[in-house]
């Protein structure tokens, strides 16, 4: 008897297995994060004609990192997110990256 395989679904892989590695690295402590911030960057078009989108995610994000924080940070370090704005053009992005990569400092990127 042959057997049907269904497709992955990369969104719902992709969200549980971030979530997993998440809580892994997170630590269950509820302790105040305490240490050197470690800070994450990324662009979301924030004005422009995508901005509906964008404030949709940049809530999202604002709110796992308040997550993050209240549970002891992350590596038991706080979270810190920096948000740049591309006002809805891929052609700011490359410029933005630069920038959270070289005049930011921030240790992760979204």
């Amino acid at each position: 008897m042959a057997t049907t395989h269904r497709p992955i679904d990369r969104r719902s892989f992709s969200a549980t297995t971030g979530a997993a590695a998440f809580a892994a690295i997170s630590g269950a402590s509820a302790q105040a994060p305490s240490g050197a911030p470690i800070r994450i960057g990324g662009t979301l078009p924030l004005t422009g004609p995508l901005a509906a989108l964008g404030s949709i995610h940049k809530l999202a994000a604002e709110l796992f990192v308040e997550q993050i924080n209240k549970r002891g940070g992350l590596l038991k370090r706080p979270v810190e997110f920096l948000l740049l704005d591309d006002q809805s053009q891929a052609a700011n992005t490359r410029t933005l990256y630069e920038r959270l990569i070289t005049s930011d400092k921030v240790d992760l990127l979204m």
